[in-house]
């Protein structure tokens, strides 16, 4: 699981002077927004890879998994995509005495091999973008989101 923190400046300055409970309900808005950002571009699928993209297997083990799932019949040839991993991405905003937490997750089993920088396997790298390539890709337009609100509830406005 890839875990990423965002700490906004002003957010203890925003505390001192609403308090704690007004401060939480002015970071919870843009925190739904980022989280919705990010969802909707991780839920996103590539275009499907064209006939002569597959290049053999990597690894012994690989060739045994596929044919193991194929025999099952957990996978077919060609390929026909279910969505199932894009509809797997879940959102979550929740409070804590801490601040404002955002959690983007998929619970499909095989999401890392896919969206996973460290686990992404090959035939998917550079297709499929990670979770950690969207994150960075928001981070900027995230932080820009939180500091308006910020500054919009220090000025009163």
């Amino acid at each position: 699981m890839t875990t990423i923190r965002v700490d906004i400046k002003g957010g203890d300055e925003l505390i001192r002077k609403l308090g704690r409970v007004t401060a939480l309900g002015t970071l919870r808005p843009p925190m739904q927004r980022s989280v919705a950002r990010v969802h909707k571009d991780i839920a996103d699928y590539p275009e499907p890879p064209g006939p002569d993209s597959f290049k053999g297997f990597v690894s012994d083990k690989q060739r045994k998994w596929f044919f193991a799932a194929l025999s099952r019949g957990e996978i077919t040839v060609p390929y026909v995509r279910t969505g199932t991993l894009g509809r797997r991405w879940t959102t979550r905003v929740r409070g804590s005495a801490d601040g404002v937490e955002g959690t983007v997750g998929n619970n499909t089993e095989y999401a890392p091999f896919v969206q996973g920088k460290s686990q992404q396997a090959q035939i998917h790298q550079g297709r499929w973008e990670t979770i950690e390539q969207v994150l960075e890709d928001n981070e900027q337009v995230i932080v820009a989101d939180f500091n308006r609100a910020i500054e919009k509830a220090l000025r009163g406005t």
